[in-house]
Protein backbone atom coordinates (compact mmCIF):
# COMPACT_ATOMS: atom_id res chain seq x y z
CA UNK A 1 0.00 0.00 0.00
CA UNK A 2 1.37 3.40 -1.00
CA UNK A 3 2.27 5.78 1.80
CA UNK A 4 0.33 9.03 2.19
CA UNK A 5 2.62 12.07 2.37
CA UNK A 6 2.00 15.76 3.09
CA UNK A 7 3.71 18.65 1.32
CA UNK A 8 3.45 22.28 2.47
CA UNK A 9 4.41 25.15 0.16
CA UNK A 10 5.14 28.47 1.88
CA UNK A 11 4.71 31.05 -0.85
CA UNK A 12 4.76 34.82 -1.06
CA UNK A 13 0.96 35.01 -1.27
CA UNK A 14 -0.36 31.71 0.11
CA UNK A 15 0.47 28.64 2.15
CA UNK A 16 -0.75 25.41 0.56
CA UNK A 17 -0.93 21.78 1.60
CA UNK A 18 -1.04 18.66 -0.54
CA UNK A 19 -2.00 15.23 0.77
CA UNK A 20 -1.08 12.59 -1.79
CA UNK A 21 0.13 9.08 -2.48
CA UNK A 22 3.27 8.47 -4.50
CA UNK A 23 4.04 5.39 -6.54
CA UNK A 24 5.76 6.73 -9.63
CA UNK A 25 2.69 8.83 -10.42
CA UNK A 26 1.18 11.20 -7.84
CA UNK A 27 -2.36 10.55 -6.65
CA UNK A 28 -3.76 13.71 -5.07
CA UNK A 29 -6.06 13.08 -2.13
CA UNK A 30 -6.71 16.62 -0.89
CA UNK A 31 -5.42 20.17 -1.25
CA UNK A 32 -5.88 23.08 1.13
CA UNK A 33 -4.88 26.74 0.90
CA UNK A 34 -4.76 29.80 3.13
CA UNK A 35 -3.88 33.31 1.97
CA UNK A 36 -1.31 34.79 4.36
CA UNK A 37 0.64 37.31 2.20
CA UNK A 38 4.10 36.59 3.60
CA UNK A 39 5.59 39.01 1.09
CA UNK A 40 3.26 41.91 1.92
CA UNK A 41 4.96 45.10 3.15
CA UNK A 42 8.42 43.57 2.75
CA UNK A 43 11.31 46.01 2.87
CA UNK A 44 13.22 47.14 -0.19
CA UNK A 45 15.84 44.52 0.66
CA UNK A 46 13.20 41.80 0.98
CA UNK A 47 13.04 41.93 4.78
CA UNK A 48 9.82 40.30 5.97
CA UNK A 49 7.40 42.29 8.11
CA UNK A 50 6.83 40.81 11.60
CA UNK A 51 3.06 40.74 11.13
CA UNK A 52 3.44 38.87 7.83
CA UNK A 53 5.72 36.35 9.52
CA UNK A 54 3.25 35.76 12.36
CA UNK A 55 0.29 35.51 9.99
CA UNK A 56 2.06 32.98 7.79
CA UNK A 57 3.37 30.84 10.64
CA UNK A 58 -0.19 30.68 11.98
CA UNK A 59 -1.46 29.67 8.55
CA UNK A 60 1.15 26.93 8.16
CA UNK A 61 0.44 25.64 11.67
CA UNK A 62 -3.29 25.51 10.92
CA UNK A 63 -2.73 23.52 7.72
CA UNK A 64 -0.37 21.16 9.54
CA UNK A 65 -2.97 20.60 12.26
CA UNK A 66 -5.61 19.90 9.61
CA UNK A 67 -3.34 17.46 7.78
CA UNK A 68 -2.16 15.58 10.85
CA UNK A 69 -5.73 15.21 12.12
CA UNK A 70 -6.58 13.31 8.93
CA UNK A 71 -3.26 11.64 8.16
CA UNK A 72 -1.47 11.28 11.52
CA UNK A 73 1.26 8.96 10.24
CA UNK A 74 2.07 10.91 7.08
CA UNK A 75 5.58 12.38 6.75
CA UNK A 76 5.57 16.14 6.19
CA UNK A 77 7.75 17.96 3.65
CA UNK A 78 7.95 21.78 3.75
CA UNK A 79 9.48 24.07 1.15
CA UNK A 80 9.45 27.83 0.59
CA UNK A 81 9.87 30.03 -2.46
CA UNK A 82 10.49 33.67 -3.36
CA UNK A 83 9.67 35.61 -0.17
CA UNK A 84 11.83 33.46 2.11
CA UNK A 85 14.48 32.99 -0.56
CA UNK A 86 15.13 36.73 -0.72
CA UNK A 87 14.56 37.68 2.93
CA UNK A 88 17.66 38.67 4.92
CA UNK A 89 15.66 37.85 8.06
CA UNK A 90 14.41 34.46 6.86
CA UNK A 91 15.62 32.89 10.12
CA UNK A 92 13.00 34.94 11.99
CA UNK A 93 10.40 32.94 10.10
CA UNK A 94 12.07 29.53 10.06
CA UNK A 95 12.96 29.67 13.77
CA UNK A 96 9.43 30.68 14.76
CA UNK A 97 7.87 27.97 12.57
CA UNK A 98 10.17 25.35 14.08
CA UNK A 99 9.33 26.44 17.63
CA UNK A 100 5.59 26.33 16.94
CA UNK A 101 5.42 23.17 14.82
CA UNK A 102 8.76 21.35 14.85
CA UNK A 103 8.94 21.74 11.06
CA UNK A 104 12.08 22.60 9.10
CA UNK A 105 11.87 24.45 5.80
CA UNK A 106 13.69 23.75 2.54
CA UNK A 107 14.14 27.13 0.82
CA UNK A 108 14.40 26.43 -2.92
CA UNK A 109 16.22 28.53 -5.52
CA UNK A 110 14.37 30.21 -8.37
CA UNK A 111 15.65 27.62 -10.83
CA UNK A 112 14.68 24.77 -8.52
CA UNK A 113 11.24 26.30 -8.06
CA UNK A 114 10.84 26.25 -11.83
CA UNK A 115 12.00 22.63 -12.02
CA UNK A 116 9.41 21.65 -9.41
CA UNK A 117 6.62 23.40 -11.33
CA UNK A 118 7.67 21.66 -14.55
CA UNK A 119 7.82 18.27 -12.85
CA UNK A 120 4.34 18.78 -11.41
CA UNK A 121 2.59 20.22 -14.46
CA UNK A 122 4.01 18.35 -17.44
CA UNK A 123 3.02 14.71 -17.87
CA UNK A 124 3.74 14.22 -21.59
CA UNK A 125 7.00 13.59 -23.45
CA UNK A 126 6.56 16.26 -26.13
CA UNK A 127 8.21 19.67 -26.12
CA UNK A 128 6.51 21.70 -23.39
CA UNK A 129 6.80 25.05 -21.67
CA UNK A 130 5.54 26.15 -18.27
CA UNK A 131 4.84 29.62 -16.91
CA UNK A 132 4.49 29.85 -13.15
CA UNK A 133 3.22 33.22 -11.92
CA UNK A 134 3.72 33.43 -8.17
CA UNK A 135 3.43 36.06 -5.49
CA UNK A 136 7.04 37.20 -5.60
CA UNK A 137 8.48 35.74 -8.78
CA UNK A 138 7.65 34.38 -12.22
CA UNK A 139 9.36 31.36 -13.75
CA UNK A 140 9.55 30.21 -17.36
CA UNK A 141 10.85 26.82 -18.41
CA UNK A 142 10.96 24.69 -21.55
CA UNK A 143 11.80 21.01 -21.74
CA UNK A 144 11.10 17.69 -23.36
CA UNK A 145 10.71 14.15 -22.05
CA UNK A 146 11.03 15.33 -18.47
CA UNK A 147 14.32 17.14 -19.11
CA UNK A 148 14.41 20.94 -18.77
CA UNK A 149 16.38 22.73 -21.50
CA UNK A 150 15.74 26.31 -20.37
CA UNK A 151 14.76 27.77 -17.03
CA UNK A 152 14.80 31.28 -15.63
CA UNK A 153 13.18 33.10 -12.71
CA UNK A 154 12.59 36.86 -12.35
CA UNK A 155 11.61 38.77 -9.23
CA UNK A 156 8.17 39.88 -10.38
CA UNK A 157 4.94 38.43 -9.00
CA UNK A 158 1.43 39.44 -8.03
CA UNK A 159 2.13 40.53 -4.45
CA UNK A 160 5.25 42.44 -5.47
CA UNK A 161 3.33 44.30 -8.19
CA UNK A 162 0.47 45.07 -5.82
CA UNK A 163 2.95 46.56 -3.35
CA UNK A 164 4.45 48.70 -6.14
CA UNK A 165 1.24 49.88 -7.81
CA UNK A 166 -2.31 50.67 -6.70
CA UNK A 167 -4.09 48.13 -8.89
CA UNK A 168 -6.48 46.47 -6.45
CA UNK A 169 -9.51 48.37 -7.71
CA UNK A 170 -10.31 50.34 -10.86
CA UNK A 171 -7.02 51.24 -12.57
CA UNK A 172 -6.43 54.60 -14.25
CA UNK A 173 -4.34 55.21 -17.36
CA UNK A 174 -1.21 56.35 -15.49
CA UNK A 175 -1.24 53.38 -13.13
CA UNK A 176 -1.90 51.01 -16.03
CA UNK A 177 0.98 52.45 -18.03
CA UNK A 178 3.34 52.15 -15.06
CA UNK A 179 2.25 48.56 -14.36
CA UNK A 180 2.66 47.47 -17.96
CA UNK A 181 6.06 49.16 -18.24
CA UNK A 182 7.25 47.29 -15.15
CA UNK A 183 5.99 43.98 -16.53
CA UNK A 184 7.63 44.58 -19.93
CA UNK A 185 10.92 45.32 -18.16
CA UNK A 186 10.60 42.12 -16.13
CA UNK A 187 9.85 40.01 -19.21
CA UNK A 188 12.93 41.42 -20.94
CA UNK A 189 14.97 39.73 -18.20
CA UNK A 190 14.12 36.37 -19.76
CA UNK A 191 17.12 36.81 -22.03
CA UNK A 192 17.81 33.14 -22.70
CA UNK A 193 14.33 32.02 -23.77
CA UNK A 194 14.78 30.46 -27.23
CA UNK A 195 13.17 32.02 -30.29
CA UNK A 196 11.17 28.82 -30.75
CA UNK A 197 9.44 29.28 -27.37
CA UNK A 198 6.09 30.09 -28.93
CA UNK A 199 5.93 26.71 -30.65
CA UNK A 200 6.12 24.74 -27.38
CA UNK A 201 2.98 23.29 -25.80
CA UNK A 202 2.61 25.77 -22.94
CA UNK A 203 1.18 24.98 -19.52
CA UNK A 204 0.18 27.61 -16.96
CA UNK A 205 0.34 27.10 -13.20
CA UNK A 206 -0.32 29.29 -10.19
CA UNK A 207 -3.32 31.13 -8.82
CA UNK A 208 -3.50 33.74 -11.59
CA UNK A 209 -3.83 31.14 -14.33
CA UNK A 210 -6.26 28.89 -12.48
CA UNK A 211 -8.41 31.87 -11.44
CA UNK A 212 -8.62 33.24 -14.99
CA UNK A 213 -9.53 29.77 -16.27
CA UNK A 214 -12.23 29.41 -13.62
CA UNK A 215 -13.58 32.85 -14.50
CA UNK A 216 -13.65 32.05 -18.22
CA UNK A 217 -15.39 28.71 -17.59
CA UNK A 218 -17.68 30.22 -14.90
CA UNK A 219 -16.73 27.54 -12.39
CA UNK A 220 -18.58 28.35 -9.18
CA UNK A 221 -16.87 25.79 -6.93
CA UNK A 222 -13.18 25.29 -7.57
CA UNK A 223 -11.89 21.73 -7.65
CA UNK A 224 -8.59 20.50 -9.12
CA UNK A 225 -10.54 18.15 -11.39
CA UNK A 226 -12.62 21.01 -12.82
CA UNK A 227 -9.53 23.06 -13.69
CA UNK A 228 -6.95 20.48 -14.74
CA UNK A 229 -6.42 20.47 -18.50
CA UNK A 230 -8.65 23.42 -19.41
CA UNK A 231 -7.53 25.59 -22.30
CA UNK A 232 -7.03 29.34 -21.84
CA UNK A 233 -6.62 31.43 -24.99
CA UNK A 234 -4.69 34.65 -25.36
CA UNK A 235 -7.90 36.34 -26.46
CA UNK A 236 -9.68 35.32 -23.25
CA UNK A 237 -6.78 36.50 -21.09
CA UNK A 238 -6.65 39.88 -22.86
CA UNK A 239 -10.42 40.29 -22.59
CA UNK A 240 -10.41 39.57 -18.85
CA UNK A 241 -7.45 41.86 -18.27
CA UNK A 242 -9.31 44.70 -19.98
CA UNK A 243 -12.46 44.06 -17.95
CA UNK A 244 -10.63 43.79 -14.64
CA UNK A 245 -8.91 47.14 -15.17
CA UNK A 246 -12.32 48.87 -15.16
CA UNK A 247 -13.79 47.10 -12.11
CA UNK A 248 -13.78 48.34 -8.51
CA UNK A 249 -12.55 45.81 -5.97
CA UNK A 250 -15.99 44.92 -4.62
CA UNK A 251 -17.19 44.07 -8.15
CA UNK A 252 -14.17 41.83 -8.76
CA UNK A 253 -14.92 40.01 -5.51
CA UNK A 254 -18.33 39.06 -6.89
CA UNK A 255 -16.99 37.51 -10.09
CA UNK A 256 -17.75 33.82 -10.57
CA UNK A 257 -14.54 31.81 -10.45
CA UNK A 258 -12.33 34.49 -8.87
CA UNK A 259 -11.47 33.75 -5.22
CA UNK A 260 -12.30 36.75 -3.04
CA UNK A 261 -8.83 36.79 -1.51
CA UNK A 262 -7.21 36.96 -4.96
CA UNK A 263 -9.35 39.81 -6.29
CA UNK A 264 -6.94 42.53 -5.13
CA UNK A 265 -3.90 40.98 -6.87
CA UNK A 266 -5.41 39.47 -10.03
CA UNK A 267 -4.66 42.48 -12.26
CA UNK A 268 -0.91 42.20 -11.76
CA UNK A 269 -0.98 38.51 -12.59
CA UNK A 270 -3.18 39.03 -15.64
CA UNK A 271 -0.80 41.74 -16.86
CA UNK A 272 2.15 39.33 -16.60
CA UNK A 273 0.24 36.63 -18.48
CA UNK A 274 -0.89 39.00 -21.25
CA UNK A 275 2.65 40.33 -21.64
CA UNK A 276 4.13 36.85 -21.80
CA UNK A 277 1.65 35.51 -24.35
CA UNK A 278 1.98 38.57 -26.58
CA UNK A 279 5.79 38.78 -26.39
CA UNK A 280 6.35 35.15 -27.39
CA UNK A 281 3.30 34.60 -29.58
CA UNK A 282 1.67 32.01 -27.33
CA UNK A 283 -1.91 31.58 -28.53
CA UNK A 284 -3.18 29.35 -25.71
CA UNK A 285 -2.19 27.61 -22.47
CA UNK A 286 -3.10 24.30 -20.91
CA UNK A 287 -4.18 25.10 -17.36
CA UNK A 288 -2.71 22.92 -14.63
CA UNK A 289 -3.74 22.68 -11.00
CA UNK A 290 -0.77 20.35 -10.60
CA UNK A 291 2.34 22.39 -9.91
CA UNK A 292 5.33 22.60 -7.57
CA UNK A 293 3.48 20.78 -4.77
CA UNK A 294 3.27 17.65 -6.89
CA UNK A 295 6.71 18.40 -8.30
CA UNK A 296 8.24 18.55 -4.83
CA UNK A 297 6.69 15.22 -3.91
CA UNK A 298 8.10 13.72 -7.13
CA UNK A 299 11.58 15.05 -6.43
CA UNK A 300 11.85 14.73 -2.65
CA UNK A 301 9.03 12.53 -1.39
CA UNK A 302 9.65 9.06 -0.05
CA UNK A 303 9.73 6.38 -2.71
Amino acid sequence: MREIQLVIDIGTNTVRLLAAKKDGAIETLQKRLVTTRLGMDAGADGRLHPESIERTVQGAAALLKWGRARYPKAPVHVFATSALREAPNRSDFTDLLHRRTGLDVHVVSGEEEADLAFAGAVETDGRAGVIDIGGGSTELMIGEAGRIEYVQSVKTGVVRLSDMFDVSGRVGEKARAALEAAVRAALREFTLLPASAGTARWHGVGGTVTALAAMEARIEEYTPQAIQGLGLSRGAVCRWYGRLLTMPLDEKRRLTGLPRDRADVIIGGACILVGFMERWGVDALIVSDRDNLEGYLKRYGRK
